[in-house]
């Protein structure tokens, strides 16, 4: 293979510093596709995997009875560089002089087919080949492959009526899946893995800033001046998430009820199969229509009174009529994805929900109620001693804590010594226990 490409390619490398032949660099990358490399580093490790006698057939270079291998870097430059028209009627000739074009030449092309997966967890693959050779003329060849190496194949050709034959044999070809402790494992699913985690991280960030924004507007601090961090932020998260997986775990299994109550019936079978279909569409709509007039109360209470746990299910509702009244328009709802229109529906409530949840929360926290803290600190000039109040929010550098007056200030972790907690923390005893002092109930805390 070596002699072929010799005068047959230009070297596009300059003059100076040459220590490879290009005819040996591109008989080397050649046979190493052909054994199946793919890549650059691929290519690398098959030719450092040569033994002596090997790189002496390739006429590689030697310095001091010893073979020279190119580096990853000389391969990807010379690969990179190298005339592909030359290169191919280079390998053209080469296969001419060996007879290698004389009807023997197959092309073969496959893909894997997404969830076809058996029993084992292997998928399907489809072969295609094409070339000459196969029938009594030019002809192709297709197939499948279930990933166990063996596949059933159909042979055809312009024959002019030519029987078709069929034939058990090797495949050729990569499996995108294969099993893992008798799972199947998609590798395209795997891929997307990383786009999701990603996707995650950013709601949950954005949710934590919401939910931070309505606690600080709430005390009358301007998110911009808080001494807080990213960081601060991502573990907002965590105070979070109990009350959202509350929410959402009520919300799921309100459904799945109402969903078994139902019998899993659509509205329109609901209706149809009442004996007075005329009365059962009306009481259908009276749930929706307490839904609304709620929220409008709701709307109303936080208006005239300030309550703002009232406006929790009057901005879903309101926002959730609006959206229904714009994507009922044929051209609007035909012309966005299902899954940008399931954003819109859901994400700005949800945002807002949050937003509402941290201003209620501070509101709470900002409420006079006794001491629940202790606070040592090392400044003079903040406390002659240790004061009590509450510690309101801890974040990575500041405390947040406000005394007995009403009164807030921000601590630097350095100012602080630390921190007592005033109030004992009891688990819940049980109903029985907390009515009646029953003698099994003395290792229970109360």
């Amino acid at each position: 293979m070596v002699p072929c490409f010799k005068g047959a390619v230009d070297d596009p490398r300059e003059a100076g510093g040459l220590r490879h032949r290009i005819e040996s660099l591109l008989a080397l990358c050649t046979a190493a596709t052909l054994c199946g490399a793919t890549g650059w580093k691929s290519i690398h490790e098959w030719i450092q995997s040569l033994s002596p006698a090997m790189l002496d057939h390739f006429r590689c270079r030697k310095i001091d009875g010893v073979h020279q291998r190119p580096s990853i870097y000389c391969i990807r430059n010379i690969m990179t560089k190298v005339d592909p028209d030359q290169l191919a009627r280079a390998t053209a000739r080469f296969c001419r002089e060996h007879g290698w074009d004389q009807g023997a030449g197959i092309a073969v092309d496959g893909k894997t087919i997404c969830g076809a997966v058996d029993d084992e967890g292997r998928q399907t693959h489809v072969l295609g080949a094409s070339g000459q050779g196969l029938t009594r003329g030019p002809g192709r060849a297709t197939g499948t492959r279930n990933g166990t190496g063996r596949g059933n194949w159909q042979l055809a050709g312009d024959t002019g009526g030519a029987p078709k034959e069929k034939a058990e044999g090797d495949s050729v070809g990569r499996e995108t899946s294969q099993p893992w402790n008798g799972i199947a494992v998609n590798l395209k699913e795997l891929s997307n893995l990383g786009g999701i985690v990603a996707a995650a991280t950013a709601i949950s960030l954005c949710a934590s800033i919401a939910y931070d924004w309505g606690y600080f507007r709430a005390l009358g601090i301007a998110f911009g001046e808080a001494p807080t961090s990213i960081a601060d932020h991502a573990r907002t998260g965590l105070i979070v998430l109990p009350g959202v997986a509350v929410a959402g775990i009520g919300l799921l299994l309100l459904e799945l009820f109402t969903r078994r109550v139902e019998d899993g019936m659509s509205e329109e079978e609901l209706v149809s199969s009442s004996a007075d279909p005329e009365r059962t569409a009306m009481s259908r709509v009276r749930p929706a229509r307490f839904i609304f007039w709620t929220a409008v109360v709701g709307g109303l209470m936080w208006a005239f009174l300030g309550v703002v746990k009232g406006l929790f299910l009057a901005v879903p509702v309101l926002w959730f009529a609006i959206m229904s009244w714009v994507f009922r328009h044929p051209r609007l709802g035909n012309a966005l994805p299902k899954s940008l229109m399931m954003a819109i529906f859901w994400a700005p409530p949800i945002f807002v929900c949050l937003h509402l949840y941290g201003y209620a929360v501070a509101r709470s926290d900002y409420m006079p109620q006794p001491a629940t803290h202790r606070i040592h600190v090392v400044s003079a000039s903040l406390s002659n001693g240790p004061f009590d109040g509450q510690l309101m929010r801890a974040f990575g550098q500041w405390n947040l804590v406000k005394d007995l007056d009403g009164n807030m200030a921000w601590l630097s972790q350095q100012v602080v010594r630390r921190i007592d907690l005033l109030q004992e923390h009891a688990p819940f005893p049980g109903l029985l226990c907390r009515i009646w002092d029953w003698p099994f109930c003395g290792e229970v805390p109360r």
